[in-house]
C-alpha cells in the first residue's frame, strides 16, 4: 500500500490533565519526589547510576559516576589529563595529577 506525499494525518484529541506531583513512598520514578534545593555556584548534583559488569561465569552491578561538561574545562580538567581520586567516607576528592 502506498502513501501519498501530501497526505494529512489526523490527530487524536487528548485532553490536558493537570497532575499535581505529590511525594509517594511507593513510587521510584523520581518524578514524584519534591524538588531538591538549588545548590550554590560551583556545586553540582549528579545521580549515581548503575553499570553492569559481565564476566565469563557471573555478572554484577556496580555504582558509576559520569562527569562531563564544559564546567570541567573551566575548572582546569582538560581531556588527556590524569587525575588522582582520594576516597573518604561520603566524599570523593578529585585532583589533577601534576607529577
Amino acid at each position: 500500500m502506498r502513501t501519498q506525499k501530501n497526505q494529512t494525518t489526523t490527530s487524536i484529541f487528548r485532553p490536558k490533565v493537570d497532575q499535581v506531583k505529590q511525594p509517594n513512598k511507593t513510587c521510584t520514578c523520581g518524578a514524584c519526589d519534591p524538588p531538591k534545593p538549588k545548590l550554590p555556584a560551583g556545586m553540582r548534583r549528579l545521580k549515581i547510576q548503575q553499570k553492569f559488569i559481565t564476566q565469563v561465569r557471573s555478572s554484577t552491578v556496580v555504582p558509576m559516576i559520569t562527569l562531563a561538561g564544559e564546567w570541567l574545562r573551566k575548572s582546569g580538567f582538560e581531556y588527556q589529563s590524569h587525575i588522582i581520586i582520594i576516597e573518604k567516607e561520603g566524599q570523593l576528592i578529585i585532583n589533577l595529577d601534576t607529577a
